[in-house]
Formats: structure tokens, C-alpha cells, sequence
């Protein structure tokens, strides 16, 4: 059976846009709030978690070539708990995407209209995302792939425009109330990480040819740094006032050289905001699709992706009124559930694929 696949660069590309998109928005203020400037030790860490991640990837895919990740689960664990896994899974991506949701709410209330209302977020961001996700992986990572150049220049510009005079350099303590505070700055903002998860879900679906995947590697530590970069500059700018700025990609160039000057370079930052929520957000819709389809047994991509649509409008307006509830709400509680969810799935695959290493070394 022929399958779409996506190449090693692509899949890089696509891990680039999930590390970044949901870390440029509420992020950086809580991260701030537990650990202080000390949250870029967080954020490294973090960045390290995820490419170890990815390397985990590469690792199960040299081991198991052709196979699925749902077939996997299910030749290790059984059908009834691999079906239970990708209701998770499922729970997982569906609640990610109301977080994007939310997040493109405040972000565009706040930089293009206050008078902005939910459905007319909605009218421009499901339909969008619903065509990609409908059109396949191939057809995101390939659209990704284009648009990865443009996002890379104009972070770097919009970064470059907002450097000012600033009178000092002081991060302050490297931790905030020691290592409490730095174990909160990893844990209570983990919803807004683990997105490389969503690379399992297509995993089938990768090309990995030999000698590629240092390809695979290079779009996500690319965007790493530009990431960092970014948030060295937000903690120089704002200091103790940072727990205040929820739009990190837009507050950066508030003050920027070029803006105060008529440049307006807010737009690089505005398009390449919305730029990665279009990717992401159909990235993660088209894995939420694939564990849909997997837990009910129906595979009819249209009348799935048009539930999820209509149960994520319906989520949006029956319970999402109030942004920063569910800002609270991913920071209090389902934390814990992404938490375990991000330390699980790594530990399965380790698991799985150093068993399949001794039962090899048995045989011989």
C-alpha cells in the first residue's frame, strides 16, 4: 500500500514549528512567576528534553522501519490498552488546540482589535487548519518547509529592530526560590511543551533514509536558537514586569528602534505569529484525526475532522469564554496530565525497543 511520507527535513521542520508556536504567547509570564529570569534555565532544559526526544524518534524508527506507532502499541500492549493510549492521545491534541485557540484569541485582542469576538477567531483559524490537516502530512510538512525561511528572517528581524539602550544587563539569581522554583517552572507550564509527542502519531509516515538524519536535526535546533534568542531579549526588556506580558513574540518589538520610527516592524511578528499557529494548529488537528479514527475504527477523514471541528466550537463557546481561566485551568491541573502523558510515552518506547534488543541477542 502506498502511504504519503514526509522526508527527514520535513519532519525536522515540522518539530521546529511544534517546539516554538505555543511557547510565544502565555509561556514566558508563568515560566517568570516560578523560576524568575532563572526561567531560561527552564527553557533550555526544556529545549534539551525535546531534542533528546526527537533522537528517541530516530532510534524507534531505525528499530521498527514500516511500522505504525498504533501498530506497535498494539503487537506490545494489546488492542484494549493501545485504544485506551489514543483516547489519551486524542485528549492530549484536543486540548492542545483549545489552548491554541485561546492563545490566538488573546494574542489578536491584543495586537490587531479588542473588539475581536471568539467566532470571528474561529472563522479564520478552523477552516484553515482543517483544510490542511485534511490534505495529509505531507502536504503540512511541505507547506512548512516553505514557509520555514520566512519565519526564520523575520524573528531574526523583528529581534534585530527591537534591541534598545537598556541601562542594565542584571538577570538577577539564576533560580528563583531555589530548586522548588525551578522544578515549578518545569512542571506547572508543561502543557505548553511536549509538543514533539505529535511526530509519533505519523511515525510510519517518515523517510528516514540513511545518512539523512542529521536533516532531521538541523530546522529544530535552528529554531532552538532563534527561541532562546528570543527570550533572552523578553527577560532584558521586561525584568520583574515580564509575569505581565503574555504576547512574547509581539512585546519584544514594543519598544523596537525601527517602530518608533514608522517602521511598524510589530507586522513580522503579528504574520509570524500566525503563520506558526496555522501549522501547528493543523499539525496537531491532523494527529488529533489520526487517534479519532484509530480508537473508533472509521476512517473517513471528512466526517471525523468535521466532529472534532464541531466539538471544539462547541468546547470554545460553552466553556471558553474567559481566556485566562484556561490559562489557569493548563497551568493548575492539566499539567498533571501532561506531565504524565510526555513521561510515559517515552519510558513505553524505551521499554519496547530494549526489549526487542534482548529477545534479538536471545535468538543469536
Amino acid at each position: 500500500m502506498n502511504k504519503e511520507t514526509i522526508s527527514a527535513h520535513q519532519t525536522g521542520v515540522l518539530a521546529g514549528i511544534l517546539l516554538f508556536t505555543l511557547k510565544m504567547t502565555s509561556l514566558p509570564s508563568i515560566l517568570y512567576k516560578y523560576n524568575g529570569t532563572g526561567a531560561l534555565i527552564s527553557v533550555v532544559v526544556v529545549i534539551t528534553l525535546n531534542v533528546l526526544f526527537l533522537w528517541l524518534v530516530v532510534w524507534v524508527k531505525q528499530k521498527y522501519s514500516n511500522i505504525s506507532m498504533y501498530d506497535l502499541l498494539k503487537a506490545k500492549l494489546g488492542t484494549f490498552i493501545t485504544k485506551f493510549l489514543y483516547i489519551l492521545f486524542f485528549s492530549f491534541f484536543f486540548l492542545k488546540l483549545l489552548l491554541m485557540i485561546c492563545d490566538s484569541y488573546s494574542f489578536l485582542k491584543d495586537v490587531a482589535d479588542e473588539e475581536i469576538t471568539l467566532i470571528t477567531v474561529l472563522i479564520c483559524f478552523l477552516p484553515i487548519i482543517a483544510t490542511l490537516a485534511y490534505s495529509g502530512i505531507r502536504n503540512i510538512g511541505r507547506t512548512s518547509e516553505f514557509f520555514l525561511p520566512f519565519i526564520i528572517l523575520s524573528l531574526v528581524t523583528a529581534i534585530a529592530f527591537s534591541i534598545v539602550p537598556i541601562t542594565s544587563f542584571d538577570f538577577g539569581s539564576l533560580t528563583k526560590d531555589g530548586f522548588g522554583g525551578f522544578f515549578n517552572s518545569i512542571f506547572r507550564p508543561s502543557f505548553w511543551t511536549g509538543d514533539l509527542f505529535a511526530i509519533l502519531i505519523f511515525l510510519d509516515k517518515i523517510d528516514l533514509k540513511k545518512g539523512k538524519i542529521k536533516n532531521m536535526f538541523f530546522p529544530l535546533i535552528t529554531m532552538a536558537v532563534v527561541f532562546v534568542g528570543l527570550y533572552i531579549l523578553y527577560y532584558i526588556l521586561y525584568q520583574e514586569t515580564s509575569i505581565f506580558h503574555v504576547n512574547i513574540i509581539n512585546d519584544v518589538v514594543q519598544y523596537a528602534i525601527g517602530t518608533s520610527k514608522g517602521w511598524h516592524m510589530d507586522f513580522f511578528a503579528i504574520v509570524v505569529f500566525m503563520i506558526n499557529i496555522y501549522l501547528q494548529g493543523a499539525i496537531l488537528l491532523y494527529c488529533a484525526n489520526e487517534c479519532l479514527k484509530k480508537t473508533i475504527n472509521f476512517d473517513c477523514n471528512g466526517i471525523t475532522l468535521s466532529a472534532i471541528i464541531i466539538a471544539l466550537v462547541a468546547t470554545d463557546f460553552l466553556y471558553l469564554t474567559d481566556y485566562l481561566s484556561y490559562i489557569a485551568f493548563a497551568e493548575n491541573v492539566l499539567c498533571y496530565f501532561s506531565a504524565i502523558t510526555i513521561l510515559l510515552v517515552p519510558l513505553l518506547l524505551i521499554i519496547i525497543v530494549l526489549t526487542k534488543k534482548r529477545k534479538s541477542d536471545e535468538r543469536t
